[in-house]
């Protein structure tokens, strides 16, 4: 592997090291703090710079995610609440909404809560306030690569109601800048259910500033109300922080490549030469994107949400126009994506 401009075998590493931990590799610790009391985390970091915490209580979701101290995500005030907090009320999500890069939305709705076909649904769905299981992590060697890993299990179910696992593997090299994520949603029940699933990604501050840029290639780009019709021209590009600032949300359908897959980079050449997060997916199974252009004040934040269907307003919703995923029983469908870290122009 190649690190501080040389190559170098694992046992050229090794000997230079008393352990693997010295340079890089995942760290399990507990949050021990007011909210976050008991929630279990697990600390990665690559030698390139590259430092994600995950959270294994919060449906193994993404709260923190930096390159060489630079926060390249938006945290919220609550931080990362314990699910044991979680208010189960319509809007209870905002109250336990951590950001980070990302929060899970699912497994059986997103958007606005209320009720659906008589199944009381909450903002966003459980995914995100759900332990996982069979939580597992370490390190692999691939000769002389090395694979920083995490893996776990979580499980959205009721009496008389859906029964989806959703199973997560992170992976991250010890010398890289991405960071890769595949989960498999399962319906081990025996009825067919609706399935809506969204990856919240909330990049912010440092990186969204005055002058970033969303940079993609797409194939359409509708605004989900009046609000966000405003803001159309010019959705792709952001201001310093506003007072009164209303939300604006978009459907994007972007362009996939010839493997299916597609990409959009948040750019911002005014952070010490040009820094970036690219977010590149499989648009097979997420073939569009909710843009959430949110640029108030505390609440700076743009999220680029991959989903795999496109009504942002509700399951309800989805159910009526005919875009309501369903899986049948011993159906799954798998997702992937990757975090990259951008240093050089993408244009």
């Amino acid at each position: 592997m190649r690190l501080w401009g040389r190559e170098y075998t694992r046992i050229e590493l090794m000997q230079r090291v008393g352990r693997l931990a010295q340079i890089g590799g995942v760290d399990a610790v507990t949050l021990d703090d007011g909210p976050e009391r008991g929630v279990r985390a697990l600390q990665f970091r690559s030698a390139a710079g590259l430092s994600c915490l995950v959270v294994p209580d919060r449906g193994m979701d993404i709260a923190d995610f930096s390159w060489n101290g630079r926060s390249l995500c938006w945290h919220n005030a609550p931080g990362r609440v314990s699910p044991a907090l979680f208010v189960s009320e319509e809007k209870g999500f905002l109250r336990s909404f951590f950001g980070g890069m990302l929060t899970t939305c699912g497994l059986t709705n997103f958007g606005p809560g209320g009720e659906e076909a008589g199944e009381q649904l909450f903002m966003h769905g459980l995914a995100s306030n759900l332990p996982a299981s069979a939580v597992a992590w370490g390190e692999r060697w691939d000769g002389d690569r090395c694979t920083i890993w995490a893996r776990g299990t979580t499980r959205q179910t009721k009496l008389f109601g859906e029964n989806l696992t959703l199973t997560r593997s992170l992976e991250l090299d010890l010398d890289g800048a991405t960071l890769r994520l595949e989960d498999v949603v399962r319906n081990e029940g025996w009825d067919t259910t609706p399935h809506m699933i969204m990856y919240h990604n909330n990049a912010g501050f440092p990186l969204l500033d005055e002058g970033a840029r969303l940079l993609g290639k797409y194939q359409s780009v509708t605004p989900r109300d009046a609000d966000a019709a405003r803001g159309l021209q010019g959705w792709d590009e952001f201001q310093a922080p506003q007072a009164g600032f209303k939300e604006q949300v978009f459907i994007v359908q972007p362009e996939p490549d010839q493997d299916g897959w597609t990409e959009v980079t948040l750019w911002n050449a005014n952070l010490e030469g040009g820094l970036g997060l690219k977010l590149r997916w499989d648009a097979t199974t997420l073939p569009w994107m909710c843009v959430w252009r949110m640029l108030g004040q505390g609440a700076y934040v743009l999220g680029i949400e991959p989903i795999n269907c496109p009504t942002v307003t509700g399951r309800a919703d989805a159910r009526a126009n005919g875009t309501l995923p369903m899986l049948a029983p011993g159906e799954e469908v798998r997702y992937r994506l990757e975090y990259s870290v951008v240093t050089s122009s993408p244009s």
